[in-house]
């Protein structure tokens, strides 16, 4: 009955506000298909091993430093798409518009783009979470919530090992300030107490990589509780 009553109201909310495409407002899905085929992806087989970057092939002008390469607590990252106006669009639809039925359509896209490879080596899948305050404009975490369709997806176990604190908004900071501001700005949970072998290779989410502070600050908390072996995987990467 309760099933029937939802139904119900679901048509009636989908006559009056039909679903329209966050990219292109065109009515019918949430996602047109003309927006998905639009997106830039990025192929593994020519991206930055390091930072996975669009165009790095070896090491990406970013990693390759005057000191050497760029140095992150991931051992590699890799980034489904590049971020233009549509993946923009989509990632803020789903985090600040609370278009959450886009979870499902952003872990399609990224369990298509994974990489065979990294797909056999993963154990375990975890996430960068929302800080409280974050949580409660929100309400929702739209990691752990990503994490968890992506989980069923691949059919591999998705848990939290971390929690966030609240940060200085990094849109505007340098990539030094970037990394200044994520230094202190996580720590471990408790479930990750119940983990008893920590050699598992553990794969780590986020929706945008911009200059891997965020990745970074994470993956070394992680590693400091014996995680050793993380890749960092994003929907989106900033070019």
């Amino acid at each position: 009955m309760n099933q029937a009553i939802d139904s119900f109201l679901e048509m009636a909310l989908e006559l009056v506000y039909p679903t329209r495409c966050v990219v292109c407002e065109r009515p019918g899905a949430v996602l047109c298909e003309k927006d998905i085929d639009s997106l830039v992806m990025i192929d593994h087989r020519t991206a930055c091993p390091n930072c996975g970057a669009p165009f790095g092939r070896q090491l990406c002008t970013e990693c390759m430093t005057r000191v050497g390469a760029e140095q992150f607590a991931f051992q590699e990252a890799f980034s489904v798409l590049q971020y233009n106006k549509a993946a923009e669009a989509i990632v803020l639809g789903y985090k600040n518009g609370n278009e959450r039925r886009l979870a499902s359509e952003i872990a399609m896209l990224m369990a298509a783009s994974l990489p065979l490879e990294w797909r056999l080596w993963t154990d375990a899948i975890t996430w960068v979470p929302a800080d409280r305050k974050a949580f409660q404009q929100r309400g929702f975490d739209h990691m752990a919530m990503l994490a968890e369709e992506l989980s069923t997806v691949l059919a591999i176990n998705a848990f939290r090992t971390l929690f966030k604190q609240a940060k200085i908004d990094q849109r505007a900071l340098t990539r030094l300030l970037r990394r200044a501001n994520v230094s202190s700005l996580f720590s471990i949970s408790e479930e990750v107490e119940a983990v008893v072998d920590r050699s598992i290779n553990l794969l780590l989410l986020d929706d945008v990589f911009t200059t891997g502070a965020t990745l970074d600050s994470a993956s070394l908390v992680l590693a400091e509780a014996g995680f050793s072996s993380i890749r960092a995987l994003t929907f989106a990467r900033v070019w």
